[in-house]
């Protein structure tokens, strides 16, 4: 389609979550106005990534890329995600995605093994500032109870206690007798008080937890899902793993499946396409002008048209829009996440050990550095967590040259390290991830080190949705209106099933009234929607 001026539509889509109506019948467009696949999903190669974290848009870039350093690989060789997110196997996205049969097109790989960093002996730099502890080590975290069997370092005591825990974690239905009790209580104080779990067992289940706020502003509300998540997840689908994440970039390579299967189902994607306004009389700003269409849109007629601008310029009409977050007014305060990126060669190979006897390595492991680790006097500072993914993936290469001093060319394997924590000062954020990540480095057990290949760290910032007690997962703003918005993806370490939650309310909105609308994100084969073959004569 050369020019999209003076088409309509049955809905126009600013989001990548598009995918579930492409097998709707309806006339989609979808325009981004970005000029590649996937916003804060997206991946990049180490050129277009220092592009990307410049880019006056919803980050804030901490430090550009370090190019100083020319030991990198060709830059085709990398594809550095935005979104390492992990995906449980309980999740309702794998679910989706093989009901979809959208799971033909992607491939999964293990996460296995979960560590937590643990300081032998206490930092004696000054006051205030962040230090590494003169002795640390990387403890594996026994994150199932076949893990707290197998741990010889545990006291029987403790083991019965987690053992305990981990048996009521495990089982939804005895949860909600205790959160209507517990369910505000920090969840230190929860293990403590119920369990005897003192601080050091506490750290491991805080980590499970998956929480980027401090231990005492973490509610047992909050945690109990996500352990319950991990614990039910684990063994799904093989043993030693609870978690996937896809090949070739992360959640990246999810959005660029979602982006052709709706191109397959006769939707448009136009990249560098921006709405400019929705024409309403005293109507300035973009949010404004959407509810204002929304409040005057007269439900009874169905012919009635949403007429847009885009960049170009052209013109569009469209029955229905869904819009993302970018046009929606914030009703929850702004968290800060602070990110890290970084190429390390070699592969962090100790880390990736199989996670049983019958089980191959994992391609991604998760270590956590808890509250307080890395600084003097700090305990309250946020956790970080990093995401190690090898070169498994096809994120990065297997064969890495590096030089050294001598000359001697050796071939070793990449890994990419991604890291955040949430903390309310950028500037400190920036420097503690960047300690942690060399604290980390250093402490794997193997010679040689890793090294620093390329590095570059950047702030996004967030609804805190976790404000908004008891908000709805729906997003229609108001029943029967044209004007639909989908929530942010929440920030963290995992893919939450409130996303695809969202996308269905948003879905079923827009079929309600179709005859024939099937169930959602259940598509048919991928020939049979592009139309047979004619047979040869």
């Amino acid at each position: 389609m050369e020019t999209l001026d003076d088409t309509e539509w049955d809905i126009v889509i600013t989001v990548d979550e598009g995918s579930a109506l492409s097998r709707s019948g309806k006339r989609i467009l979808h325009i981004d106005r970005n000029d590649y696949y996937g916003e804060s999903e997206a991946a990049f190669n180490p050129q277009e990534a220092a592009k990307w974290v410049t880019a006056p848009d919803h980050t804030s870039p901490d430090t550009p890329p370090d190019a100083s350093k020319p030991r990198l690989a060709a830059p085709r060789s990398y594809n550095i995600s935005l979104s390492s997110k992990l995906i449980f196997l309980r999740s309702n996205l794998l679910t989706a995605l093989v009901s979809s049969k959208l799971y033909e097109q992607l491939s999964f790989l293990a996460v296995g093994n979960w560590w937590i960093y643990t300081p032998e002996t206490p930092s004696t730099a000054s006051e205030g500032t962040p230090n590494p502890a003169s002795s640390s080590i990387l403890r594996k975290i026994p994150s199932s109870r076949e893990d707290v069997f197998q741990d010889r370092s545990l006291p029987p005591r403790a083991t019965r206690s987690l053992m305990q825990f981990l048996q009521f974690a495990a089982d939804a239905e005895s949860h909600a007798s205790v959160l209507k009790d517990w369910g505000q209580t920090p969840f230190p104080e929860f293990l403590f008080v119920q369990y005897k779990l003192e601080s050091d067992l506490q750290a491991p289940l805080l980590a499970l937890t998956l929480s980027l706020n401090p231990p005492l502003e973490t509610t047992t509300a909050q945690a109990l899902p996500q352990i319950h998540r991990h614990l039910t997840s684990i063994g799904r689908f093989g043993p030693g793993f609870g978690a996937v994440v896809p090949m070739w970039g992360g959640l990246a390579e999810v959005a660029q499946v979602a982006c052709r299967a709706q191109a397959v189902g006769g939707g448009v994607y136009a990249l560098k396409k921006e709405m400019q306004e929705i024409p309403v009389v005293g109507a300035s700003r973009r949010q404004a002008a959407a509810e204002n269409v929304d409040d005057n849109f007269d439900d009874n007629n169905d012919s009635q048209l949403i007429t847009l601008y885009l960049n170009g310029p052209e013109r569009v009409s469209s029955k229905k829009i869904v819009l993302s977050s970018f046009f929606r007014q914030a009703t929850s305060p702004t968290k800060s996440i602070h990110h890290l990126i970084a190429i390390v060669t070699p592969s962090l190979f100790s880390l990736f050990p199989p996670p049983s006897d019958i089980s191959h390595p994992p391609a991604g492991v998760v270590v956590v550095f808890p509250s307080g680790s890395l600084t003097a006097a700090e305990p309250s500072t946020p956790p970080i967590y990093f995401t190690v993914h090898s070169s498994d993936t096809g994120e990065c290469p297997w064969d890495q040259t590096k030089v050294n001093a001598a000359d001697k060319i050796t071939i070793w394997t990449t890994a990419i390290i991604h890291a955040q924590m949430s903390h309310s000062s950028q500037s400190t954020a920036s420097q503690i991830l960047r300690l942690a990540l060399k604290t980390l480095l250093r402490s794997v057990d193997q010679e040689p080190k890793p090294d620093i290949l390329w590095i570059m760290s950047y702030t996004s910032h967030h609804e805190d949705m976790q404000a908004e007690a008891g908000a709805e997962v729906g997003s229609v703003r108001r029943k029967g209106g044209p004007v639909l918005y989908l929530k942010p993806q929440p920030p963290g370490l995992a893919f939450e099933d409130s996303v695809l939650d969202d996308v269905r309310s948003v879905w079923e909105h827009i079929t309600e009234d179709d005859v024939e609308r099937g169930e959602f994100m259940q598509f048919g084969d991928r020939e049979a929607a592009m139309g047979e073959d004619e047979p040869d004569e």
